[in-house]
C-alpha cells in the first residue's frame, strides 16, 4: 500500500522529494503508535504485575505488553491509511505525509515480531495467551472493525491480559472476575472511541456494533458498561473494599457517567474515550489499594473478614526477639522475599511469589511457646491455608478457617495475629520454625 497525503510512495515527507529525516520519521511513527492508549495499557499492566507479583517478570510482561500496543496501534494506522485519508483525518500522521503506510507496515510487523519474542520470555503458556490478546486486536483492525462483532476482540483483548500478566508473574490464573473486569473495559473504551468517528466511519464503509446502534444508544451504553466495570472490580473480591479502594470506585462511576453526558452533548468529541482511559486507571487504583489484588499465585486476596493476604499484607517492624528470631525478623524488614524463600526451606511449600500448593499438608506445630495440638496446613480443594494454634496457657485456640481464603503464609501469619492479638514475627515463626 503506498503513502497518502500527496508524498512519495513508502516513505511520505513534508515535501515532495524531500525526504524527511530519522527524527522526523521517529515522531511520526510515535504519533501514529496511539501513543495515549499505548501508554495507559502498558503503565496499568505494569501496575497490575507489580500488584500480583512484581520481580523482574513483571517488567518482562510490561515490556512485552508495550510491544504489542505499538505493533496493534500501527497496524491501525497502516491499514486504515486509505480510509483515513479519504476522510480528510488530519490528527493521521499518515494522512499528513508525515511517515508512509509502507513504514507503519514494516513498524508493526517489526513491533508484533519483539511482542512474540518478550511474551515467550514469560513462559510458553503465558506467551500463548498474550498472542491470543494481540491477534485479536489484529484481527478488529483487519475485518472485525467493519462487523456486529465488533466489540468482541475489545473483550478478549483486554479480558485476556490479566490472564497474561498473572500467568506471567506467578504462574497461576487470574480469577474470573478480573477477566470479566477487563473484558468489560474493553467493550466500553471500544464504545466511547468509536462515538466521535460514526459519520466518518459509516462513509467509508466501517459499519460495527456501535455504527448499528446509533449515537444515543451508544453514548447511553459504552457509560453503563464502564460502570458495571467498576461494580465488578469493586464488588467481586472476596470481602469489603477498603474505603480508600470504595473512593477510587466512586470516582470512575462518577467519570464514567461524565463521559456519557459528554458524547450526549458534544457528539464529536473525543473525551469521552479520554475518560473511559480514566475509569480504567481507577478501576485498577481500585483493585489496588481496596485489597483485590491478593498475593502471587492467586488474584483476589481479601478474605473473608477483610483481613488481605499477599505479600504487602506483612511486616514485622518493631518485633524483636533473641536469637533465631533476630535472623528471621532482620530479612523480614530487609526483605519479605527472602522470608518467603527461608518459609520455603522450613516448612517445604510452595513460596508466596509462586503458584499455591497443588496437594493438601497438615503440620503440627512444634516451637516453643506452642501447646500440644496446635497445627497449621493448606486446603488443596479451597486452595488456601488454614491453622489452629494453642498458645501455652490459652483456654481457648487461635483459628483461622480456610474460608478466610488466605492463600499466603504472610498472609496466614498476619491473620492469625489479628484474631489472636499476636506480635506477626511470632505467628510467622511458629509456621515456619
Amino acid at each position: 500500500m503506498g503513502a497518502v497525503g500527496g508524498a512519495a510512495p513508502g516513505r511520505a515527507g513534508p515535501a515532495r522529494g524531500t525526504p524527511p529525516s530519522r527524527w522526523a520519521v521517529a515522531g511520526a511513527l510515535a504519533g501514529a503508535s496511539h501513543p495515549g492508549p499505548t501508554v495507559v495499557v502498558t503503565v496499568l499492566s505494569a501496575a497490575l504485575a507489580v500488584a500480583v507479583g512484581g520481580g523482574a517478570r513483571a517488567w518482562l510482561a510490561a515490556a512485552a505488553v508495550l510491544a504489542g500496543q505499538l505493533s496493534i496501534g500501527w497496524s491501525n494506522d497502516w491499514l486504515d491509511a486509505a480510509r483515513d485519508a479519504a476522510v480528510g483525518r488530519r490528527d493521521k500522521p499518515v494522512v499528513r505525509g508525515l511517515v508512509g503506510a509502507r513504514d507503519l507496515r514494516r513498524a508493526a510487523v517489526a513491533a508484533l515480531v519483539l511482542c512474540g519474542a518478550l511474551s515467550l520470555l514469560c513462559g510458553v503458556a503465558a506467551g500463548a495467551v498474550h498472542l491470543v490478546a494481540v491477534a485479536s486486536a489484529w484481527a478488529y483492525n483487519a475485518r472485525l472493525k467493519s462487523t456486529a462483532s465488533s466489540w468482541l476482540p475489545y473483550a478478549v483483548s483486554f479480558g485476556l491480559l490479566p490472564v497474561f500478566l498473572v500467568l506471567a508473574v506467578t504462574g497461576a490464573t487470574a480469577r474470573a472476575w478480573l477477566v470479566a473486569v477487563g473484558a468489560l473495559l474493553g467493550v466500553g473504551a471500544h464504545l466511547a472511541n468509536v462515538l466521535p468517528d460514526l459519520e466518518d466511519d459509516a462513509a467509508t464503509g466501517v459499519r460495527g456494533l456501535p455504527h448499528r446502534l446509533g449515537r444515543r444508544t451508544t453514548s447511553v451504553l459504552a457509560p453503563l458498561v464502564l460502570a458495571v466495570a467498576v461494580v465488578v472490580a469493586t464488588l467481586a473480591p472476596p470481602g469489603p473494599p477498603t474505603p480508600a479502594g470504595a473512593a477510587a470506585a466512586v470516582a470512575a462511576t462518577l467519570l464514567a457517567a461524565g463521559a456519557g453526558v459528554v458524547a450526549v452533548t458534544v457528539p464529536r468529541s473525543r473525551a469521552p474515550f479520554a475518560v473511559a482511559m480514566g475509569v480504567a486507571v481507577l478501576c485498577v487504583v481500585a483493585l489496588v489499594v481496596g485489597g483485590g489484588l491478593g498475593p502471587a499465585g492467586r488474584v483476589g486476596g481479601r478474605s473473608e473478614d477483610g483481613v488481605m493476604s499477599g505479600p504487602s499484607t506483612f511486616s514485622a517492624s518493631g518485633v524483636t526477639a533473641p536469637g533465631a528470631r533476630d535472623s528471621t525478623l532482620a530479612r523480614v524488614e530487609g526483605s519479605r522475599a527472602a522470608v518467603a524463600s527461608e518459609a520455603v526451606a522450613s516448612a517445604a511449600v510452595a513460596p508466596p511469589r509462586g503458584p499455591v500448593p497443588r496437594t493438601a499438608f497438615d503440620r503440627e506445630v512444634t516451637r516453643a511457646g506452642w501447646s500440644a495440638g496446635s497445627r497449621w496446613g493448606y486446603d488443596a480443594e479451597l486452595e488456601c491455608y488454614w491453622a489452629e494454634l494453642w498458645p501455652e496457657g490459652a483456654a481457648e485456640p487461635v483459628v483461622v478457617g480456610a474460608g478466610h481464603l488466605i492463600t499466603t503464609l504472610p498472609g496466614l501469619a498476619r491473620a492469625l495475629a489479628h484474631a489472636g492479638h499476636l506480635a506477626e514475627g511470632d505467628a510467622l515463626l511458629a509456621l515456619t520454625a
